[in-house]
Order: C-alpha cells, then structure tokens, then sequence
C-alpha cells in the first residue's frame, strides 16, 4: 500500500512539473497547484451556471445534473489544454517572425563586424517577441555573464519551436566559425529564405484545403440549421415531438451559434499564424 501511494504521489508530482514547465512556455507565471486550483473553482462555477440555466428551461433536475457535468468536465479539460494551445500560439507568432529578423541580422552582420552589436540592432529594429527574445539575450551576456551561445540558447528553452531551434543553432554555428562579413552575412541570410520557403509550402497546402474549410462552414451554418427546421416541421406532423418554444429558442439562438463559433475556431486553428 505504501508503494502504491509513492507510485501515485510520484505520478501527481510529474504531473505538476510537467504543467509548471507548460505553464512557462506558454508566458503563464503562475504556480502549477494555483493553476489548478483556480481551474477547479472555474470549472465548478460554469457548470452550475449552466445548471441552472438547462434546469429552468427544460424543468428536469436530473438533466440539469448531466448538463452541470458535461460543463464542468469541457471547462476542466480547456484548462488542461489552454497551456499547450497558448504554448502553441507563441512558437507559431515567433516563427512568422524569425525571417525577416534574421533578415535583418544578415544585413547588420554584412555592415558590422561585432555579433553582439548586430543582435542589438536587430532587437531595437524588430519591436516583436523576436526583438523581445533578443533583447533579454542581450542583458544576459551584458548584465549576466552569459556567453553569445548560452544567452542565444535560453531563446530556445523559452520557446516551443522547432524552426527557432534549428535557426538558433545554425546562427550559434556561424558565430563559432567565424570569418568575414560578407561570409557570415551571406549565411545568415541563406537561413532566412530557406524559412521562408517553408513558410510559402505551408501557404500553398493551406489554400489547398481552404476551399474544404468554407464548404464545411456552409454546410454548419446553412444546411444544418435548414434541416433541422424541416424535421421539426414535417416530423410535428406525424410525431409526438416534445419541443417547446423555449427549447426552440434556445436551439436557434445558443446551440447552432455555438456550433458556427466552433467551425470558425477549427478553421482559424488549422490557418498558419502568418497568414492571419
């Protein structure tokens, strides 16, 4: 027994490790047992509101009870996963600007001999998370002691992003080897439109789909509700339907939005974040 309780309190302390470094990642500076904690308390307070909202409209407490947990059980796990959604988003806005900041990093390069006055360059140039990023690179090796390398790498522990990894350390690599503007310059830039081809790979397989994407809209937001109308038309003629205006209402003006946001999520999720 005594085994078996290490086994799971060992289990619950990995789990929260893993959240605390989730929760870093995705630029949430809260402690993983205050995170849960709240997500319990908000959890719970959306589903009783949605309780009593299905109890008064359908008059049934049992499938207030249902509804109470449904509710409480998706807010729990949006909790869970909205770490690693926002983790995902940040990766993706530094992706889209990792081009043309080492763009810029190729051109200052190509002016100034030093590597850390370019890096200084590109941060004051480029007021985004990249420039951010830089710019606490930038106070590590000046007010840390940090070395070029090690400041540029803690870039990638604090980003989820394979591209920015492989850039990073192909940048760390041509700081190593060194030779002279022109070389490193022409370099840097070549990392540059190699991301930028994957970028416009990515674009053309997303217009690909897009048109997939707008039927699947229509056929959410027009067909669906259009055949639903018509069961409960025809179907009230022939059978015992139990639908009050109430529920009516609450199907046309809460359910079927919700369903459109839901198809709109998806959509944008699936988008790039560069063509957004």
């Amino acid at each position: 027994m005594r085994a078996f309780e290490e086994k799971f309190a060992g289990k619950i302390a990995g789990m929260k490790k893993r959240l605390g470094v989730e929760l870093a990642l995705a630029g949430i500076h809260v402690p993983a047992e205050k995170y849960l904690e709240d997500s319990v308390k908000w959890s719970v307070v959306l589903g009783i509101f949605f309780w009593v909202v299905f109890a008064l409209a359908f008059e049934n407490l049992f499938f207030g009870l249902v509804v109470f947990a449904a509710f409480f059980a998706a807010a729990l796990l949006f909790c869970a996963y909205f770490p690693m959604l926002l983790k995902k988003r940040n990766a993706q806005i530094v992706e889209k600007e990792l081009p043309f900041a080492l763009m810029n990093l190729s051109i200052e390069l190509s002016c100034e001999n030093r590597f850390e006055k370019a890096l200084k360059s590109v941060a004051e140039k480029n007021p985004n998370e990249v420039g951010k990023e830089l710019g606490i690179a930038l106070k590590e090796i000046n007010g840390g002691g940090a070395s070029v390398q090690q400041a540029l790498l803690n870039i990638c522990s604090r980003n989820d992003s394979e591209p920015l990894k492989r850039g990073i350390m192909r940048v760390i690599t041509i700081y190593e080897q060194g030779g002279s503007r022109k070389a490193k310059g022409h370099a840097v830039r070549g990392i540059a439109r190699e991301e930028l081809a994957v970028q416009r790979a990515k674009s053309k397989e997303f217009s690909q789909k897009l048109v997939l994407f707008s039927m699947l809209f229509i056929v959410v937001s027009a067909v669906f509700p259009a055949l639903f109308q018509a069961f409960v038309i025809v179907g009230s003629s022939f059978m015992q339907l139990d639908f009050l205006p109430v529920h009516m209402l609450l199907i046309v003006t809460v359910l079927f939005p919700l369903i459109d946001l839901a198809a709109l999520f998806f959509i944008r999720s699936m988008t790039p974040h560069f063509l957004r």
